[in-house]
């Protein structure tokens, strides 16, 4: 799934159109997601709240078999979000769920090491890695690093195929042409 943030802002987003401020969330066009319609009431920075929780947490990736797994960013706010998102990922807690821990593990030794190798096709076709790209070494299990991308591209392979892991692939945008 894909999230678009824009750069109109968002005090109180309608029905997931655009306002006419800087850092509006924007359109679910194209079969993509719009956090603006789940993210009422919010400032738009707490989007980056929201999305990290669709992707990141234990819940979500227990019960569902679809997370937010790319974010369409306007360049206006790009940097503020990328830095969020680090921080957000940096901040979980990974390991069993009976620890208390944010973030469990991936379902199996073979889907870890499918989504560590997507994460090595991103750097090698250029993304950035912010943070994470590897397995959690000092647990035993299935565990992943929570990983963020940024300065992707629409035509990679990370920003194209389901991860089915806590990963966040950031793609920035200029505008609606792109």
């Amino acid at each position: 799934r894909t999230v678009h943030a824009g750069r109109s802002a968002c005090k109180t987003p309608t029905h997931g159109a655009a306002a006419d401020n800087d850092r509006d969330l924007a359109t679910g066009r194209h079969g993509c997601r719009n956090v603006a319609s789940q993210a009422r009431g919010h400032v738009c920075i707490d989007a980056v709240t929201l999305v990290a929780h669709q992707c990141f947490a234990r819940e979500l990736q227990e019960e569902t078999l679809v997370s937010e797994g790319r974010l369409i960013v306007h360049r206006s706010v790009y940097g503020e979000v990328v830095e969020r998102m680090v921080a957000k990922a940096e901040a979980l807690s990974v390991g069993p769920g009976v620890d208390g821990a944010e973030m469990g593990p991936l379902i199996s030794e073979r889907q870890l090491a499918r989504v560590e190798a997507l994460c090595q096709v991103g750097v090698d076709e250029g993304a950035a890695l912010a943070i994470g790209g590897k397995r959690v070494a000092d647990l035993d299990g299935y565990f992943m690093a929570p990983t963020v991308f940024s300065d992707a591209r629409p035509d990679m392979r990370i920003a194209q195929e389901e991860f089915f892991g806590p990963v966040v692939v950031i793609i920035p945008f200029d505008d609606t042409e792109e």
